[in-house]
């Protein structure tokens, strides 16, 4: 047969059993299931539940949920899975292997976490070869770090030192302060002293001195009132000047003013007259018009009644007219379109008419124009003459004043002159003054050592001392810092010989000023050769090259000290000059500087860095040897008075130049502005003449012909004659064709009679009355236009001549009340002008007797200040003397301020290069901060226990501790940023350490996990194990033992068993049927671990004898309390035991099965044995 398809259903329900004792059961409702599948012939298939389509994954999970695996079918118990179990290995080979750790771990769910122990365990393998990698990394900074930490420590050394060097030198610079505070006491004590003299002196010249006072206060008081009444004086009579030229100004604008209001008020009222007219013409066009629309109207309505009796006439005379009508129509229909053209031409003849007469208008309006152009011109002249005059005279007092300004402005450039030639002596001289002095106060700073050994060349006890090194030569300010820090032989002092450097020694031991290093020059004469060395052999400038001597014969000397040291511009360049060419024992091949003070040894060592850099070694200009004297300086301060002295003199002239020239310039201002004002005003009427002149000629144009409106006029001309001649034709022709019509109107009136030619004579009367109105109303329209534009033009015209008027007469008000104003504030001036004028005579006699007393106060007063001079003299010495003493201690605290910043700025350097120490060094360094801090604010009696002369000897020995050392400033920054990126790799280190840690112990929790449910699922299923075994052999032992107890995952499990009445053995040293009976006992044991509803079980019998067949089948059957079994077996002692027989057998090639119930089948048969009833 060939089926296109087969299904398979499987029939599924809940079931509650009954307590009778019996198989009956109760069957759950809604619990019914059925699960189809259906095969087909293209080898596809498809599963069903309850009838519906579904997956296998859907029935896999329902089931599942039923406690059926079908992944994993536990509940199916095969032959030959059975006889696999006893061959199983303690453990898998490899992975596509099943052992018998692998089976029961697979039951017992532990398998599931081996994926999550195994990625864990990457994880842990990962982090620690990345921890290893941090490890290594830390060890290389923490080896670079610990490089670095002896150049850390020398550079803190030197930044050590120089804080004690600073701190000994505050003691020393408070020590001077203390002696220039002492002696500024006792010049202050001399200085009181002097002003209790002249104090006393002052009481005896108070009287005469106020008495002074009160005569020069009340000579200036009245000296400044009379020049204030002349001042006033003048500025009246300037005021009533202007006064003057304003009045004239406006008379002449009243005048123009009112003429210009009568002139418009004129013309405002001939245009409104105008206006007024042309409307009572257009009034009485309206009218007429008006009267010929009524006539229009009547004639309208009347002519249809009549014409239709005037047809009935004519209908009653067809027959007899009936050929002279059809002449009539035909005549009518031609004369139609030459009375529409008539009427039209006329119309157009009368517009032209009236626009002609329009334009011929403005020829009328222009003459009148014209003339009163001429009377404004005639007006203008004398006004602008008289303006002309006050022009000239303005502009000869601005001429004057120019040259006044001119004078001021040579004589003031002449003193500027002379100004900028004593300010830049007074400025040498100061310069010179100061620089001399600083030399002073340098030379007074200088070290011990230096200033003793310059004092005994200048008293001649020791020849041949030239001086310290940096100062015998200059430099290029750009090198200051390069050569300061690459020659530490600055500081040395440059002798002729020997013999003179050992006499310095003996000086310098005998005064205890200090030590000193000494070079002697004609020790240095073998490097003439080397120091010649041509410089383009060196990649490089060279700092001896760059440098300056005073003389040349100093030239070894600084040869000596810099040899052929390179100078670059930043530290790239040094090392590509530095290590071009290495030498044999790695170091570099030449020495070089860089502009930032960065310096490379020739033995391959760097220095550089820091917050502060050397400098000031070497000055870029030449020092003077020569220093001037101390008379010399005072001459140069005597010289620079005087000059100063001068100077401001010379300010003062200057300033009452300046003073003058400004009121001049401030007059001239004003001239400029009454110029500009009248020239403007002359512009304005020059303008008005322009434009009235130019108005003018347009006038005489317009009231001759103005070409645009005559040729308009020449055109509407033509016009008019074309419409005239239209006109003329078109009425002629309307005439002949009203003769005609009339001709045969007539005719058609003798056929009528008397009562026709009535009728017909009453309506033509109507018609010519109706054209005649008509005619009126075209005719009247025409005029009403042109009345129109009349009066617009009219009214247009009159109101702009009335707001003119009134613009006028508002101007004319406010002229008036400002010419009132102005003649009102001139009589206040003109009164003012003679009053004080009376004043001033009487200040001037009065002035005249107070200056004779003046004069005599003033002779006395000087006489008096001349004895007073002399104190003042003493006491202006003891000022300076107290001014020296002030400066020396202003001198001191600047240097102390100077020193404590110093300190400061080291001191955070100090910090910040020590900032990872640890705490307790911290600490230590704050208590030692917290001392110095208090070298600053030294007591006297802290003072007086210091012994000036061991300081300086100190300072000198610090000061050459320091010159030897070479500290690389920068390992102290380069020591911080390795130890930041230790600490930093420290950080990642510990971080990564962490992960590991963290990482390792969720390692360690899965394995536990496993271990302790694969233990704990294992006791149970090695327990019933035991007891199924002992069970189906009735006495024997099974046992599943680790093969290692410590990790039963490494090895694997053994199943191991004894047979009743004989040893131990491994399960696959067993015969067929102890095979079969131990693993039975296993997946028996495993169905009690985990058990399922519902058994399937092929033939598991088929190795066993007849005794344990039994046994196993009675075992199962006390199983079905609680599950179902479905048993495939040949054995009878196995399926007598069952519920129920399933057969299959085959008929006709097909196969078939048949169900039955033993029980209910051994109810109605017959006992064994008995036949027919009978045994």
């Amino acid at each position: 047969m060939n089926l296109e398809s087969c299904k398979v259903s499987v029939h599924f329900v809940e079931i509650k059993n009954e307590d009778n004792g019996t198989d009956e059961f109760e069957v759950i409702p809604g619990s019914e299931l059925e699960v189809s599948r259906a095969a087909f012939s293209d080898n596809s298939n498809k599963y069903y539940i309850n009838g519906r389509s579904s997956n296998y994954k859907e029935v896999t999970s329902l089931l599942k949920e039923k406690g059926i695996d079908l992944d994993h079918n536990r509940f199916l118990i095969l032959q030959g899975e059975v006889e696999q179990i006893s061959l199983m290995p303690p453990k898998a080979r490899n992975e596509h292997e099943t052992g018998m750790l692998e089976y029961l771990e697979d039951i017992i769910g532990s398998n599931r976490l081996i994926e999550a122990i195994e990625s864990a365990a990457k994880e842990v393998d990962v982090l620690n070869e990345e921890r290893g990698q941090k490890v290594n990394k830390l060890k290389i900074v923490q080896k670079d770090r610990d490089n670095l930490g002896s150049a850390k420590d020398e550079a803190e050394e030197y930044l050590n030192q120089q804080k004690k060097l600073i701190s000994k030198k505050a003691v020393l610079y408070q020590i001077h302060l203390q002696e220039a505070h002492e002696q500024q006491a006792k010049e202050q004590e001399k200085k009181s002293k002097l002003e209790e003299k002249i104090a006393a002196e002052k009481d005896k010249l108070e009287e005469s001195q106020k008495r002074v006072e009160e005569m020069t206060k009340e000579y200036n008081k009245e000296k400044e009132g009379y020049e204030q009444l002349e001042a006033e004086l003048r500025q009246s009579k300037e005021e009533f000047s202007v006064f003057e030229r304003k009045d004239v100004k406006y008379k002449e604008d009243i005048k123009h003013l009112k003429a210009k209001e009568k002139k418009l008020r004129e013309t405002a009222v001939k245009e409104k007259e105008k206006a007024d007219k042309a409307k009572e013409s257009i009034s009485k066009q309206e009218k007429s018009i008006a009267e010929a629309e009524k006539t229009v109207q009547r004639m309208e309505s009347l002519i249809p009644s009549e014409q239709e009796i005037l047809d009935g006439l004519y209908e009653a005379t067809k027959e007899e007219t009936e050929g002279l009508r059809a002449q009539l129509a035909k005549a009518q229909e031609e004369l139609a379109p030459w009375t529409q053209m008539t009427n039209e031409a006329q119309s157009s003849v009368d517009i032209v008419r009236a626009e002609i007469d329009l334009l011929e208008s403005k020829e009328k309006k222009a003459k009148q124009a014209l003339t009163d152009a001429e009377q404004r011109l005639k007006e203008a002249e004398p006004k602008r003459k008289e303006k002309q005059n006050s022009l000239k005279s303005k502009q000869a007092a601005m001429s004057k004043t120019k040259k006044s300004i001119e004078e001021a402005q040579e004589e003031l450039a002449s003193l500027e002159e002379r100004e900028k030639s004593l300010r830049e002596s007074v400025r040498s001289a100061r310069t010179k003054l100061e620089d001399s002095k600083s030399a002073q106060k340098a030379s007074s700073s200088q070290s011990t050592v230096l200033r003793v050994l310059m004092e005994a060349k200048k008293s001649g006890k020791i020849a041949g001392i030239y001086g310290r090194l940096g100062d015998l030569g200059s430099i290029d300010s750009k090198y200051d810092v390069a050569i300061s820090t690459a020659c530490g032989a600055l500081n040395h002092i440059l002798v002729e010989n020997t013999a003179v450097a050992q006499r310095c020694c003996d000086l310098l031991r005998s005064t205890g000023a200090g030590v000193s290093t000494f070079i002697m020059l004609d020790k240095q004469n073998h490097l003439a050769e080397k120091m010649k060395k041509n410089a383009d052999s060196f990649p490089a400038p060279r700092l001896f090259d760059l440098v300056q001597p005073r003389e040349e014969k100093f030239l070894p000397a600084f040869y000596f000290a810099l040899r052929d040291t390179l100078v670059a511009s930043d530290l790239d360049e040094a090392m590509q000059i530095a290590y071009q060419g290495k030498t044999s024992t790695g170091g570099a091949k030449f020495r070089v500087v860089t502009l930032e003070g960065a310096l490379i040894d020739t033995s391959g060592t760097m220095s550089g860095g820091g917050a502060k850099v050397a400098k000031g070694g070497m000055s870029s200009v030449q020092s003077d040897p020569d220093a001037l004297s101390a008379k010399e300086i005072e001459g140069l301060e005597k010289r620079l008075a005087k000059e100063s002295d001068e100077l401001t003199s010379l300010r003062t002239r200057q300033q009452l130049l300046e003073k003058s020239l400004e009121t001049m310039n401030k007059e001239l201002r004003q001239m400029l502005a009454d110029v500009e004002k009248l020239e403007l005003e002359l512009s304005e009427l020059s303008k008005e003449e322009a434009e009235t002149k130019a108005n003018m000629e347009v006038y005489k144009a317009e009231a001759k012909a103005n070409p645009e409106d005559a040729k308009k006029i020449k055109e509407l001309s033509k016009a008019l004659t074309q419409n005239e001649e239209a006109l003329h034709k078109a009425k002629k022709k309307s005439d002949a064709a009203e003769e005609k019509c009339k001709s045969i109107q007539d005719q058609i009136m003798n056929a009528g009679g008397d009562k026709l030619k009535m009728q017909k004579k009453k309506v033509e009367g109507m018609t010519a009355a109706l054209e005649e109105a008509n005619s009126c109303i075209n005719k009247g329209k025409v005029s009403l236009k042109s009345l129109a534009k009349t009066i617009e033009k009219s009214e247009a015209a009159a109101k702009s001549a009335e707001e003119d008027a009134e613009a006028a007469v508002e101007e004319l008000k406010q002229v008036k009340e400002e010419y009132k104003g102005i003649e009102e504030a001139a009589m206040k001036v003109m009164e003012v002008y003679q009053k004080t004028q009376e004043m001033l005579e009487q200040k001037k006699e009065h002035m005249t007797g107070i200056e004779k007393d003046y004069e005599k106060v003033k002779s006395a007063l000087a006489k008096l200040r001349a004895a007073q001079v002399d104190i003042e003299n003493e006491l202006q010495d003891a000022e300076k003397a107290l001014k020296e003493v002030a400066e020396r201690s202003k001198h001191w605290t600047s240097k102390l301020e100077a020193l404590r910043e110093e300190y400061e700025q080291e001191f955070e350097e100090m910090e910040e290069a020590k900032a990872s120490n640890t705490e307790e060094m911290e600490k230590e360094e704050a208590d030692v901060s917290e001392d110095a801090k208090k070298v600053w604010d030294l007591t006297a009696e802290s003072l007086a226990k210091f012994n000036m002369k061991n300081l300086k000897y100190e300072i000198t020995t610090i000061e050459e501790v320091l010159q030897r050392m070479n500290p690389n400033m920068g390992a102290i920054a380069e020591w911080r940023k390795k130890d930041a990126e230790f600490k930093e790799r420290q950080g990642e280190l510990d971080a990564v350490t962490e992960r590991r840690d963290a990482m390792r112990a969720t390692h360690d929790n899965l394995r536990k996990q496993r271990l302790d449910e694969f233990m704990t699922g294992f006791s149970i299923i090695s327990m019933r194990l035991k007891e199924m075994y002992q069970m189906i052999t009735l006495g024997g032992d099974a046992e599943l033992e680790l093969v290692d107890s410590l990790d039963p995952f490494s090895e694997g499990i053994v199943f191991s068993v004894r047979p009743p009445k004989k040893s131990w053995k491994n399960i696959s040293n067993l015969s067929g049927g102890e095979k079969t009976l131990s693993s039975l006992s296993l997946v028996f044991a495993l169905h009690h671990y985990k058990p399922t509803p519902l058994y399937v079980m092929d033939e598991i019998d088929a190795a066993l004898d007849f005794k344990n067949v039994s046994i196993v089948a009675n075992y199962i059957k006390e199983r079905t309390q609680d599950a179902q079994f479905i048993i495939i077996s040949l054995r009878n002692n196995m399926f007598e035991l069952a519920d129920r027989l399933v057969g299959i057998y085959k008929t006709h090639h097909c196969t078939k099965s048949v169900t039955i119930n033993p029980s209910l089948l051994a109810a109605h048969l017959p006992p064994v044995g008995t036949v027919g009833g009978n045994e």
